[in-house]
């Protein structure tokens, strides 16, 4: 039977100086984990460039731009284990408190409240594309909120896109949740006639869609479609 992550990373487990103490989530392109090394926490992403390609690779070139309060930030990375690396493991910032969503059901906040938290996360998004780069997959799960200042912080690149960084995919839409989709990506996808290898050219204004349907349920609990 073949291992999963589970069977080789787990709390306990020694990386590379750092002491995993527990899982904090998974996504498409990798595997989360608290882990402390002299004293400080830190967030370990594993990711397995066997099954996902380049994404991981795509991940640190993208977070090497970054110095935001307002987006995670990449301490390094390194190859595991030592003797046959078989993952990729990115060393960032632990980020301690709940996602948007967890938090917004957590305290029930105003309408006020609600864009004094998201136009940092405005201002950060608007700094990141002036780099030229795409978040992709913006999201409540994507957005973690300090539980000590209650600031918005940007994470999970794995989908981003930069210029001058080669294609990861030859799908006709980007990585993201069917619900952030913009109408235009969507209509392009249910086009007829559309060629095959023909892509949706994710922009600015797909991204910023995603952030209307990020305070519209925000403000409703609901999704707009």
């Amino acid at each position: 039977m073949e291992r999963t992550q589970e069977d080789v990373v787990r709390p306990g487990e020694t990386v590379d100086g750092y002491s995993i103490e527990r899982k904090l989530g998974a996504g498409g392109f990798g595997h989360v984990y608290l882990a402390r090394r002299e004293g400080a926490l830190y967030a370990l992403k594993f990711i397995h460039p066997a099954t996902v390609g380049d994404w991981g690779w795509r991940e640190i070139y993208i977070l090497q731009r970054h110095e935001l309060p307002q987006v995670v930030r990449l301490l390094g990375h390194f190859r595991w284990p030592t003797a046959r690396p078989e993952y990729l493991v990115l060393v960032m910032e632990y980020v301690p408190g709940p996602t948007l969503y967890a938090w917004a059901r957590r305290t029930n906040p105003s309408a006020r409240q609600l864009l004094r938290l998201l136009l940092p996360l405005g201002h950060a998004l608007r700094h990141v594309h002036a780099q030229g780069v795409l978040h992709r997959d913006l999201k409540g799960d994507n957005i973690l909120v300090r539980e000590q200042e209650g600031t918005p912080v940007l994470v999970d690149f794995g989908a981003g896109s930069m210029r001058g960084v080669p294609r990861a995919t030859r799908d006709a839409l980007a990585p993201a949740n069917v619900r952030y989709r913009s109408p235009e990506s969507i209509a392009f996808f249910l086009r007829p006639g559309r060629r095959p290898g023909e892509r949706h050219p994710y922009s600015v204004a797909d991204e910023l869609y995603a952030l209307g349907v990020l305070l519209y349920v925000l403000l409703t609990d609901q999704y707009p479609f």
